[in-house]
């Protein structure tokens, strides 16, 4: 399954998108789950990123993505591990 550093790991960048996700919903007073472009500086204000020699949208963004990024991988080792376990013998690959 999982270490103890890629749970934590992948608790971490769950709590990162889910933090993203309310500061967007209260940034836009309604549900809406797209970080467009329009919405990122204000997000980013939020987070405490200011502009120095590179933007705060791009830190922010930059943040986003690798969170989004350990989730993908974490979640590809997991339906790995869960397929070995159901299918533990895959079948012969007979030359095709």
């Amino acid at each position: 399954m999982l270490s103890p550093g890629e749970y934590r790991s992948l608790i971490r960048a769950r709590n990162l998108l889910w933090r993203m996700r309310n500061a967007l919903h209260f940034s836009t007073g309604r549900r809406e789950d797209r970080l467009l472009f329009q919405h990122q500086r204000e997000i980013a204000t939020a987070f405490g990123y200011r502009d120095t020699r590179s933007l705060a949208v791009e830190k922010l963004m930059k943040r986003y993505y690798r969170a989004a990024r350990d989730i993908q991988l974490l979640s590809e080792l997991l339906l790995q591990h869960f397929d070995q376990i159901i299918r533990p013998n895959p079948p012969l690959d007979n030359g095709r």
